[in-house]
Formats: C-alpha cells, sequence, structure tokens
C-alpha cells in the first residue's frame, strides 16, 4: 500500500455516509483514485463555486460611493 502523499493545504479528518449507488459509480468513474482524494475535490469545486457566487454577490450588492455618501 502507497503512503499518503503530503496535500498542500490543512486536512480535517471527518466521517461522512455515502449512499451505495453513489459510491459504486465513483468506484467506477473514478478506478485506481481513493475516495478520499475524489470527495476532497468535489468538495473543493463545490466551495471554489460559493466562493465566486459570493463574490459576484457582493460585487452587485456593494454599496456605490452615492449611497454611501448620503447615509
Amino acid at each position: 500500500m502507497t503512503p499518503p502523499r503530503a496535500l498542500e493545504r490543512a486536512t480535517r479528518l471527518i466521517t461522512i455516509r455515502i449512499f451505495d449507488e453513489d459510491a459504486d459509480y465513483l468506484k467506477l468513474a473514478y478506478a485506481g483514485v481513493g475516495y478520499n482524494s475524489v470527495l476532497r475535490a468535489l468538495a473543493a469545486r463545490h466551495v471554489r463555486k460559493l466562493r465566486n457566487r459570493t463574490a459576484e454577490n457582493l460585487e452587485t450588492e456593494a454599496l456605490s460611493k452615492e449611497e454611501l455618501e448620503n447615509v
């Protein structure tokens, strides 16, 4: 068994439960890759999308100079 590779960012050990069918499909789609890597990559992608949406919302929701001056 290959020892785990060092990761570039800090990690936290959590336990999750996923549906049997999802686990089977992930195993098929990502043969040879461990669940940790796959789920970590999927979570990172989702968080990136959330952060991008938040940044976009902050840009559109930010107060204008005129709004700030009229307070």
